[in-house]
């Protein structure tokens, strides 16, 4: 159920992806590249702390939104490709679906320290959606587009080169804003209490 509440976090979030992309257009406006290093900081951000799959595929809309909308303010070479709704918003859903489910996959492995082990596979699952941005944008451009070969690799180039960053910058620090933000507002992460305790693993002894 969608309460005015969610709808308020929502707002905000979008407002928050917004003010985000803007930044990343203005530092990028030098360039003829199109980086998205906050935007998807803050986009991943706000996947993990909610608390449904089909939340995290609402914030990946707004993700993808700030993109499409921003594509017609700030016209730009690379970003002519974002007012395309499927380039632009579905592979942000996709993903920020994917490291919903990443994180859930990746808790279900037993560990003795829970809270070590959470901001790893936080790391993890933030990294990986990082590297899979990159590839469903690309991909999407891909398919979607008419473009000649020599703009495909011309695209191709500017995202992979902004990969390593982005994935860096996703692993070191995603993962202090999440459980920052889960720590002060006594909130979950993905659906996970954040004082959550599995049942340790018990040592077998060697006969």
């Amino acid at each position: 159920m969608i309460t005015s509440n969610r709808i308020a976090d929502y707002a905000m979030s979008f407002a928050l992806l917004i003010v985000a992309r803007t930044l990343d257009q203005a530092l990028s406006s030098a360039l003829p590249i199109n980086m998205a290093y906050l935007t998807i900081i803050i986009g991943i951000s706000l996947v993990m702390l909610q608390q449904k799959v089909w939340q995290a595929a609402i914030v990946g809309f707004l993700f993808g939104l700030s993109s499409f909308t921003l594509s017609w303010i700030y016209q730009t070479f690379f970003g002519q490709n974002f007012k395309n709704p499927l380039i632009s918003i579905l592979p942000r859903i996709i993903v920020c679906v994917l490291v919903f489910l990443i994180y859930h996959a990746l808790n279900k492995i037993p560990s003795k320290n829970p809270k070590v082990k959470r901001r790893i596979i936080c790391a993890v699952s933030c990294g990986l959606g990082a590297l899979l941005n990159t590839a469903l944008v690309l991909g999407a451009i891909c398919l979607f587009t008419n473009y000649t070969k020599g703009y495909f690799y011309l695209v191709s180039t500017v995202l992979l080169t902004n990969a390593l960053p982005e994935f860096l910058l996703s692993v070191i620090l995603t993962p202090l804003v999440v459980f920052g933000v889960a720590k002060a507002r006594r909130i979950n992460v993905c659906g996970i209490p954040y004082n959550y305790r599995p049942t340790p693993i018990k040592d077998v002894p060697i006969e």
